[in-house]
């Protein structure tokens, strides 16, 4: 059997092929990046790290002056370098760094694979993952988010450990796995501890033996890791509690586990998790449907793949059996798989071309289909139909040109992805932003106009924050810490863009300074009202700026 070492691309213009498969890629994040509004914990993130560069402080996160303990701070450290390198705080530098995450994320994945297989595995495994429909779509479209840059730093930690255990430098294995070991613990907190436990086990099954767990250069590599992780928290002890910090992060583990948040989820979920994990790696995890046919793949036989399928089995749990509904906190998973899928798919392809050829020449039905689709869009919403011409015109040579390139159909139809991206960052993420009920970025704009563009604090009663780690059969009371309440951090976000104002928080109100506060924490108080808006997505309040009278 001829050694897949040998399957190269053998086309002469792959090179450009694939400066133009990256420029397509990237036109389609960057366009539009900034007309969706931050959602869920992007303007946090956001916050965080503008309060970073306000402060010069980048060891004590904050969020309106006060402590955040969530999440340790190099993500926000990424984030404001986009910030003070674009020059702009906008939603497009918010969301930057998960883009060069995952296209940094995929050239390592490459360097990596093509040193154990061929280049042309090693760049589908790389364009499969980059190209997975939720991390594509979902993922950088809210890239302000934490997980793609995390899961980057998880595979690289993981990968390490694989690696140089196959070349046997023992010393490279853990120091290189500590360090990214210590910088994930300092992106997300314990995960990543659990990350390398549970893969030095699985590395243990691979080899056969635990004899790696005992060689003294494993010591070193914990010495690397103390060196940075304790590093930091010795640093934020001159600012803070680095305990208090500690415990925090503990009860936030815990809270995203099967003894936490949503623990009547948890049933629902185990039997539910199969399909959610087959629906994040779509749609190349449909090359799983090759496996009924028959044919010897030898999976297990592969190192590669078998460390892969042992990775996901020994790190899968945690995520699996628990009552948290996020799949985003997957994404490491999804590079494994697709080494596995891209393994699959070039056996597969070597037997039966023939057959891989008809099964894109249906796909190319599908293409058809999206055309219809997208010239039928101004029946049913409001459609800028310059963007929507350009897409069509796009789409239209792109299925001219379908044929012609059947012999790189897999390549070609990844670059059809990258085509649904652009359709969907063209004309359906401004449909997305006509259909939102509240737009945080105009009603705070607004109150800045009302404030003349003045400094703002937001006054809400104080909450008192747990740190209860609950493990269903005990509970550890670690102590309550003063905390900021639930809100909605699009207010604070918004109304800095458009004011240039930093937005603090307050529990005590002082005569004629204006507040931002909240309807029900404002019943009977003498108050003038400069504005106000109703807020549907924090139980329908009233938001309302005022200034206290004397």
């Amino acid at each position: 059997m001829k050694p897949l070492r040998a399957i190269e691309v053998t086309d002469s213009g792959k090179v450009y092929w694939i400066l133009g498969f990256l420029l397509l890629y990237i036109v389609s994040v960057i366009v539009h990046l900034s007309y969706f509004p931050l959602n869920g914990d992007e303007p946090r993130r956001a916050i965080v790290a503008l309060e970073m560069l306000h402060s010069g402080n980048f060891i004590r996160p904050t969020t309106m002056g006060w402590e955040y303990y969530n999440k340790p701070p190099v993500y926000n450290w990424f984030i404001a370098l986009c910030i003070k390198l674009t020059g702009s705080d906008s939603e497009l530098a918010v969301r930057l760094p998960s883009l060069i995450s995952l296209l940094v994320w995929g050239y390592f994945n490459y360097i990596i694979v093509r040193k154990i297989w061929s280049r042309n595995i090693a760049a589908l495994s790389s364009v499969f993952l980059i190209t997975s429909v939720d991390i594509y779509f979902w993922g950088l479209s809210n890239g302000g988010e934490i997980d793609v840059f995390y899961s980057m730093v998880v595979y690289l930690q993981v990968m390490a450990l694989f690696y140089f255990n196959l070349k046997q430098r023992w010393l490279a294995l853990f120091v290189a796995s500590y360090a990214f070991c210590a910088i994930g613990l300092l992106t997300k907190g314990y995960p990543s501890l659990l990350f390398q436990g549970f893969t030095l086990l699985a590395l243990c099954v691979y080899n056969k033996s635990v004899r790696v767990l005992f060689k003294w250069q494993h010591l070193l590599g914990l010495a690397v890791f103390l060196l940075i992780g304790g590093g930091f928290f010795y640093m934020y002890n001159f600012y803070g509690s680095a305990g208090t910090y500690l415990a925090d992060l503990l009860k936030e583990s815990f809270n995203k586990s099967a003894f936490g948040e949503f623990p009547e989820k948890l049933v629902k979920k185990i039997i539910e998790y199969p399909l959610s994990f087959f629906k994040i790696v779509l749609p190349w995890s449909l090359l799983l449907l090759l496996l009924f046919k028959k044919h010897r793949f030898r999976l297990w036989q592969e190192p590669l793949v078998r460390f892969s399928f042992l990775f996901i089995i020994f790190n899968i749990a945690p995520y699996w059996f628990t009552g948290h509904p996020r799949m985003r906190y997957v994404y490491m998973f999804l590079p494994f798989s697709m080494i596995i899928m891209a393994w699959i798919f070039y056996q597969f392809k070597k037997e039966y071309p023939e057959l891989i050829n008809k099964i894109f020449r249906y796909i190319f039905f599908f293409f058809v289909l999206l055309l219809a689709a997208i010239l039928a869009t101004p029946f049913f919403a409001k459609t800028d139909y310059v963007l929507l011409a350009i897409v069509a015109v796009l789409l239209l040579l792109y299925i001219a040109f379908y044929k012609k390139f059947q012999q790189q159909a897999v390549w070609y139809f990844a670059a059809g992805i990258g085509m649904l991206r652009l359709a969907y960052a063209f004309i359906f993420i401004p449909v997305k932003y006509d259909k939102t009920k509240l737009r945080y970025d105009y009603e705070m704009a607004t109150m800045a106009a009302a404030n003349n563009f003045q400094p703002v604090t937001i006054y809400k009663k104080p909450d008192r924050l747990e740190l209860i780690i609950d493990l269903k059969i005990s509970k550890v009371n670690l102590g309550t810490i003063p905390a900021i309440p639930y809100m909605a951090y699009q207010m604070p976000y918004y109304y800095y863009r458009s004011s240039g104002n930093l937005v603090m928080y307050d529990t005590v109100l002082t005569a004629n300074k204006t507040y931002i506060g909240f309807g029900s924490d404002l019943q009977g108080l003498n108050i003038d009202t400069l504005y106000s808006f109703k807020d549907p997505n924090q139980n329908s309040e009233e938001i309302i700026l005022f200034k206290q009278k004397p």
